[in-house]
């Protein structure tokens, strides 16, 4: 699993972010076992710490202990695009997003690339 490659498709909203989580999950990955970031950007290491919990927590595993020392996003970031312009998928992802994503500031939809 490369880091970088999924937090970009992730910000981008690309379908290659469902791409490379099933490819994880194929391959047996282990979220307790991600590599903690390297990028400088709070938005971006807001964005990796919410999802490496997520998936960890799916796996039924504790996260990486560096996901404690990474904190919120300075501001919300809507992994859904339309949720930017739509006020009810906005509404819908303040209320459903999944515990490590929202204590991040990061906001997206109850089933998020829940393909584990």
């Amino acid at each position: 699993m490369n880091p970088r490659e999924l937090v970009s498709a992730v910000v981008r909203n690309d379908l290659t972010a469902r791409q490379l989580v099933k490819d994880a999950a194929r391959d047996g990955y282990s979220w307790a076992e991600a590599p903690a970031p390297d990028f400088r950007e709070t938005r971006l290491r807001a964005v990796y710490a919410s999802l490496v919990e997520l998936f960890a927590a799916r796996q039924g595993k504790a996260p990486p202990a560096w996901t404690k020392d990474v904190g919120p996003a300075p501001k919300p970031v809507f992994l859904v695009r339309r949720a930017k312009t739509s006020k009810a998928l906005r509404r819908l992802s303040e209320r459903d997003t999944p515990a490590p994503l929202k204590a991040r500031n990061v906001l997206a939809l109850a089933g998020y690339l829940n393909v584990l």
